[in-house]
């Protein structure tokens, strides 16, 4: 369907039934519209005056838009049970299908009233666009509309493999299911900058006025199995690119596979565990924290940021090659004497480049000579670390070709 769609009022939503071996192809926008007031529908020229009305909501005050009343510019989405696709957008431009303000999946977020919902109940969504487009809307299954309930979302939902197939999640997202990164295509976790949730009066006497109700973050996240109401079978399959840019929520991301790559480039704290891609991790953001021995998947690892192991976790198992830049720090606790069972350890496959800093947070008592083997890379080790800090005890740094080690003091 090429056609955009103009709504002036919400008084209904639209129901996706994507039956059997199915694709629903929407390539044209979702669109609030000011020059079709409700129930009076101009058949020849529906269309928006003024895009930002599409990102705010919209009050109307007198004029033959009066009737759009207090959520003129409210739009929802059911995308229902179903072995086939919906699909926003045909590959060819980057009109997103449905622009919006900030809209949670809550049904009433308490930052103010959201002008979009997105129910999945089931089904598949895929965007396929060539451009950057930005989803302003949680992705749930009783945000709005027949369904406010607040219930999960279920389905899948696909990043498809077009090249320039840039999406951002600006909020968090609330659905179970496999969410699949295409070759070629980008899936973005947060804005990277806030985001305005604007009000926008207008007035037929005095015209527009815009009052600021809220700021988010424009941070987002993704169910997993480790999430309170997440399935143990939600996936993420990325074989194009995964960027995290939350500047303030952590964000745990698990059971990542395909041969994509990973990067984090937000200040907020990301955890990553059980994962099994094979492209590059590249850290550029915030603390990480390795949850698991493969939380980086088998390809290779950049640390230019902060880079540690979850308190319960001592080993941490790379597949590829292992280089920190000079901005670079990675921080190991030591316990006892066991290498990655109560001391951290990494286990480098190929070969690890050292540089940056090293600190150490030691407990419990050690003798003067002891050894602490604490980097050991397969393919060699070459570089140093610029510094080496140390709390707990005095040690000093070693390291021949294939491993970096402490003796304490």
């Amino acid at each position: 369907m090429t056609q955009n769609i103009y709504e002036a009022a919400y008084g209904n939503d639209i129901n996706f039934h994507a039956i059997g071996p199915s694709t629903i192809v929407m390539s044209g926008v979702y669109s609030h519209t000011d020059n079709s007031p409700h129930n009076h529908p101009n058949l020849v020229n529906p269309g928006l005056s003024d895009p930002r009305l599409n990102f705010a909501k919209v009050i109307y005050r007198g004029g033959a838009n009066d009737v759009n009343g207090n959520d003129g510019s409210y739009r929802g989405i059911n995308i229902e049970r179903g072995a086939g696709v919906v699909q926003w957008g045909d590959g060819t431009h980057a009109n997103f299908f449905l622009p919006s303000a900030p809209s949670p999946a809550d049904p009433n977020p308490p930052l103010g009233k959201k002008n979009a919902y997105i129910n999945l109940r089931g089904g598949s969504l895929a965007f396929n666009y060539n451009g950057p487009v930005t989803l302003h809307v949680g992705i749930t299954g009783g945000g709005g509309g027949p369904h406010r309930d607040g219930s999960l979302g279920t389905g899948n939902v696909t990043i498809m493999a077009t090249p320039g197939n840039d999406v951002t999640f600006a909020q968090p997202q609330n659905y179970n299911g496999t969410t699949t990164i295409g070759a070629n295509a980008i899936l973005r976790l947060g804005t990277g900058t806030p985001v305005p949730l604007n009000y926008i009066t207008v007035n037929a006497t005095t015209g527009k006025s815009t009052f600021l109700q809220a700021t988010y973050s424009g941070d987002a996240s993704l169910l997993t199995a480790e999430s309170p109401n997440g399935a143990a079978s939600n996936a993420i399959v990325n074989d194009g690119q995964l960027i995290v840019q939350n500047t303030t929520a952590a964000i745990t991301l698990s059971n990542i596979s395909g041969s994509g790559s990973l990067a984090h480039a937000g200040a907020a704290t990301l955890t990553l565990r059980n994962n099994s891609y094979r492209g590059t991790t590249l850290l550029n953001g915030g603390p990480t924290w390795a949850a698991s021995a493969n939380a980086m998947g088998t390809g290779d690892v950049v640390n230019n940021a902060a880079l540690a192991l979850a308190s319960d976790q001592h080993e941490l198992t790379l597949g590829g090659s292992f280089r920190q830049g000079a901005s670079g720090q990675l921080t190991l606790s030591i316990a006892g004497t066991s290498p990655g069972v109560n001391h951290d350890h990494l286990s480098i496959a190929g070969a690890a480049v050292l540089g940056g800093s090293l600190v150490l947070n030691l407990t419990g008592s050690y003798a003067r000579g002891q050894k602490l083997v604490l980097i050991q890379a397969a393919g060699g080790l070459s570089g140093a670390f610029s510094s080496v800090s140390s709390s707990g005890a005095t040690v000093a740094a070693g390291q021949d070709a294939t491993s970096f080690f402490v003796t304490v003091q």
